[in-house]
């Protein structure tokens, strides 16, 4: 092939050096006029045979880059700060072949050289000729300063060398890149602000900005945006405010220019300003990266070979790198495979350039049918993104045979099992589903008794309950008195507001005080009731977890204590306070005095925690009545921070900048005769948390169901999903709250509706249709607090969606790698989903369960619901 270039026809050969320079102006002033079409090869012979040459060609009879017709080869001078073995390494090493090169004619051992360079397509635009001058010159600093100028008149030399190879100006970008993140990392922003300024190239995410068309890097491979996703990109929706140019550039050495070979950078006289808004609208484009498991073997048959270590061409792996930018972790997994495998692979530095360089231009998913060899083979989606995501979806049944018990023979096991564990020592545990009849197992056990039992349930809807059936079995009890009810019918609401401040900041021991000074009778009526339980010598003590979890040690060990529905949840509490809060409560120009140095030094610990961090508790024994006193002194009532149990507790979080200061209060079961009885507990974390506390676990198994429990599983229904598509509450209400009831987040729940967090061990829906509608998940730092109460963090690991097996499923779900953050997290989801459905007592009863979530239930029936069908 032949290439525009400019040749002046007159040979200098066998002619002194000064003639030469003596002609320069001549030369200078008639060049434009001997544009000529030469092969790389004659280009050669030209300089050989000592004709200088312009690289350019030009429109007039002007030499100047104003006056640029074309341009493809590109030549750099070198008076020297270099050799010619590391000038041809370089360029080998940054993908940029060397046309020709020669030793200038005074020149000793290649002292002096000129390298000449040809690009895979013609430049006509004088702002990209100028980019692919200056980067070039990026590329080999030592260049000689005129070289900038692609215009330069270049003398002939001597043991000229060529080859018939060229560039591409995408490589030659990357390749700047490469060579600035190697080699001068901290000026990079700088010098690619100095060539934009230069060459009017717009920036974008501190790289080009390149406008995608359709793009095939060097090795061919195209980019192609998905399908369906199409929308304006910022340099379209930019087009209004700015008048820019779009140049395309292509990829090899062009004969047909087809667009799928081609990317188009831009430019433009104002690239300052347009850099500048590119930063503020591609926020409104840019997706956040897909949360998809990548973590294990994936239905992506290529990346599971990439990973375990097969050698993929370019093509291949960079197909799979496009997708996997648009992944959360993707990046990191393309770099640690090349790092893990880096004998396989050269050019890792650059490799992981043109990663960040497709990342900063925001480039599409390309589609699998572009690279992947098993395209034909798999059934796929338009991109490995869309493949991944839809394969996540799929929930798979496994063929494990679940074994069901008999009713009638659960509630013997249950009987005898509680009957049992109320003879032994330290603390029992007995699973049995919901709906096998736990609270009769328990009174049944209590009447025959001739100990005093104490029963503690999750709260006094429920207490309320299990006073009623104990009244039909004859059985003598008391209830404990509910501290919320009292404080609904006081009238006096500067008490009412103090106790409630009590209890906020984790002072709640001294309201008794307060009380006594209360001068309403019912006030009075409280304290006599705690009295009376202290001396009550009936059969039966009902009260609440939080209560029980509140009482002395010595008055539960002389009774059986039996504790209805799972208690670990009111045992560990994640709490909050306030860095400004706890600055109040220093504050040292405050006059009321200040209390110990050990509670100063741990309250100033507090508000420097970062991130997850273990501090040293103060023993409830050091918070003595004096001290707790002081501290109350200096805590204003409009402070309700939980100062009190921040001081005593150890596993704290603090993200920067934040106020909230997120914290563990643990209230441990008190060491006595005690026999949990749930269908929730789990016994890997009680084991993790109550050690040789916990005598025996024991689960009695599964019931079948009589109804149906179905799974609509088209969506997550977490909060923020329902919260941002409030339309999915309104239409699964429109069809389905006349025909049953509905239990949802407390946000969501009408008046009088049961919601997530108060369904404990209701009976008043057994047998009814229900609707229970979401998947409730925490913030991330509640599971890693409540691991680092049972001694294990890895705070590394991150919610990301994995693929599991639980419950008699395969499926994919956002959760942890780490096995005790995983089963943490999936237990307080289960816990409250079970315990809502729970609520119709499908052992028993032939109605249906409706459950809109992604998380499966044992026996439930999957129904992959499309929303609006």
């Amino acid at each position: 092939m032949k290439y525009k270039v400019s040749v002046y026809p007159k040979s200098f050969k066998g002619k002194d050096k000064s003639v030469m320079n003596a002609s320069t102006k001549k030369i200078t002033k008639l060049i434009p006029k001997y544009s000529r079409e030469l092969s790389v090869a004659e280009l050669a012979d030209a300089i050989y045979n000592m004709r200088v040459f312009c690289p350019a060609t030009f429109k007039g009879d002007h030499k100047s880059q104003d006056e640029m017709e074309a341009i493809q080869f590109f030549a750099l001078d070198f008076d020297g700060g270099i050799d010619i073995y590391t000038a041809k390494a370089r360029a080998e090493y940054y993908k940029l072949p060397i046309a020709i090169y020669y030793e200038t004619s005074s020149s000793v051992n290649w002292s002096k050289f000129r390298l000449v360079f040809l690009c895979c397509q013609e430049v006509n635009d004088k702002d990209l000729a100028v980019l692919v001058q200056y980067c070039l010159c990026t590329v080999f600093p030592e260049v000689d300063k005129s070289s900038k100028d692609f215009s330069k008149l270049y003398y002939p030399g001597k043991n000229v060398i060529c080859s018939d190879v060229s560039f591409s100006i995408h490589d030659l970008l990357i390749s700047t890149l490469a060579y600035l993140q190697k080699n001068d990392p901290k000026n990079k922003m700088h010098i690619l602000k100095r060539i934009a300024k230069k060459s009017h190239v717009v920036l974008r995410n501190n790289t080009f900005a390149f406008i995608p068309n359709s793009v095939s890097l060097s090795s061919g491979a195209s980019l192609l945006p998905p399908p369906a996703e199409e929308s304006e990109s910022p340099a379209e929706e930019m087009t209004e405010s700015y008048d820019f140019r779009m140049i395309t550039i292509y990829n090899n050495m062009v004969r047909t220019q087809k667009s799928s070979e081609s990317v188009s950078l831009l430019f433009s006289e104002s690239c300052e300003d347009i850099t500048r808004e590119y930063r503020d609208t591609e926020k409104k484009h840019r997706d956040k990266p897909s949360q998809v498991d990548i973590s294990g073997d994936t239905y992506c048959r290529l990346l599971n070979e990439f990973r375990n270590g097969r050698r993929l061409p370019h093509e291949e792996w960079f197909g799979l790198a496009l997708n996997l930018i648009h992944i959360k972790g993707g990046k990191s997994l393309i770099t640690d495979t090349f790092c893990k495998y880096s004998s396989q692979y050269d050019d890792i530095d650059r490799k992981e350039v043109q990663i960040e360089f497709a990342c900063r231009n925001d480039y599409k998913a390309q589609r699998c049918d572009d690279y992947c060899p098993y395209a034909q083979e798999c059934d796929h989606e338009s991109n490995m993104v869309y493949t991944l995501k839809m394969s996540s979806g799929k929930i798979i049944e496994l063929d494990n045979e679940p074994v069901y018990k008999d009713i009638d023979e659960m509630r013997r096991e249950l009987h005898e099992g509680i009957k049992e564990s109320m003879r032994l020592p330290g603390t029992k545990i007995i699973k049995a589903p919901t709906g096998a009849g736990k609270t009769y197992a328990y009174l049944s056990v209590i009447k025959e008794s001739e100990r005093q039992t104490i029963v503690a349930v999750p709260n006094k809807k429920l207490m309320y309950a299990v006073a009623a059936e104990a009244e039909k079995r004859e059985i003598s009890y008391i209830t404990t008195p509910i501290i919320e009810d009292l404080l609904q019918e006081l009238k006096d609401t500067e008490t009412v507001r103090l106790i409630r401040h009590m209890y906020a900041v984790g002072n709640d021991r001294n309201i008794n005080y307060v009380l006594r000074e209360c001068e309403e009778e019912i006030a009075h009526a409280y304290l006599d009731k705690m009295d009376r339980l202290r001396e009550y010598k009936g059969q039966l003590i009902i009260t609440t977890h939080a209560r029980l979890l509140k009482m002395k040690p010595d008055y539960l060990r002389c009774r059986n204590v039996i504790i209805d529905e799972d208690i670990l949840p009111s045992m560990i509490q994640i709490r909050q306070v306030n860095i400004s809060d706890i600055m109040d409560v220093l504050d040292e120009n405050k006059e009321e005095d200040t209390f110990s140095v050990v509670s100063i030094a741990k309250l100033k610990r507090i508000t420097n925690v970062s991130g997850y961090e273990v501090i040293e508790a103060i023993d409830e024994e050091y918070l003595d009545d004096e001290e707790r006193l002081l501290i109350c002194r200096r805590i204003s009532r409009d402070n309700y921070s939980a100062i009190f149990p921040a001081l005593r507790a150890r596993c704290f979080y603090h993200k920067d900048d934040d106020d909230e200061v997120y914290f563990v209060e643990t209230q441990p079961i008190p060491i006595c005769n005690c026999t949990i009885v749930s269908a929730t507990v789990n016994e890997m974390l009680y084991r993790k948390l109550l050690g040789n506390q916990l005598y025996s676990f024991k689960d009695l198994g599964e019931l079948k169901y009589k109804g149906k429990l179905y799974l609509h599983h088209d969506r997550s229904y977490s909060k923020s999903c329902l919260t941002e598509n409030r339309d999915i509450i309104t239409e699964l209400r429109k069809k389905y709250e006349n025909k049953s009831n509905i239990i949802t987040f407390k946000d969501f729940a009408k008046f009088g509706e049961m919601y997530f967090g108060a369904a404990q061990g209701i009976n008043g829906l057994a047998g009814c249709d229900l609707t229970v509608i979401g998947t409730f998940h925490r913030p991330e730092y509640v599971y890693k607090l409540w691991a680092m109460i049972m001694g294990d963090l890895n705070t590394d690991d991150t919610l990301a969606v994995r693929r599991i097996e639980r419950n008699g499923f395969n499926f994919s779900f956002m959760t942890f790698k780490d096995p005790l953050l995983r089963e943490i997290q999936l237990y307080l989801i289960e816990s409250e989903a079970e315990q809502a459905v729970g609520r119709a007592r499908l052992v028993s009863h032939d109605c249906n369960v409706h459950l809109f979530s992604n998380l499966p239930l044992k026996q439930c029936r999957l129904k992959m619901r499309t929303f609006g069908d």
